[in-house]
């Protein structure tokens, strides 16, 4: 039912030890058995973990279309270099971030200056509103 590689997803409890280490040698199998009235899930099997690490490595791993353009290039820049020390790229210099500026719209407006040569300022005359039919006002 197991088979090689446990395709369909099995659990295998069993108190057999010797059916136990037949089933660890396969990966993907968890093997489940119990102690004391309860049931105890056993660690995976070293065959689990290796079969688990190779997936990972193939899962983070470049592929093999990616591996060729990475090789192509490689190529491509030890044939440009010969002969030439790699160089550094460039580094930009951080710019150093000062002290910040106060908010002008939070600054009390300065007082005008007297006017020219010291004499003072003309006022401006406002127009005053008479009263009556001029205004507007009905009574």
């Amino acid at each position: 039912m197991v088979g090689e590689k446990n395709s369909q997803h099995f659990f295998v409890a069993t108190q057999d030890a010797a059916l136990r280490t037949q089933m660890s040698s396969v990966s993907g199998v968890p093997l489940l058995r119990v102690v004391r009235g309860q049931l105890v899930l056993d660690p995976p099997s070293e065959a689990s973990r290796t079969a688990y690490r190779k997936h990972e490595k193939d899962k983070t791993g470049p592929t093999p279309q990616q591996q060729e353009a990475l090789e192509r290039k490689r190529k491509e820049l030890d044939g440009e270099d010969s002969g030439k020390p790699p160089q550094e790229p460039e580094q930009k210099k951080k710019r150093r971030v000062g002290p910040k500026g106060v908010n002008p719209l939070a600054m009390k407006k300065p007082k005008r200056a007297v006017g020219v040569l010291g004499a003072p300022k003309k006022k401006r005359q406002h127009r005053k509103r008479g009263k009556g039919a001029e205004t507007g006002v009905l009574g």
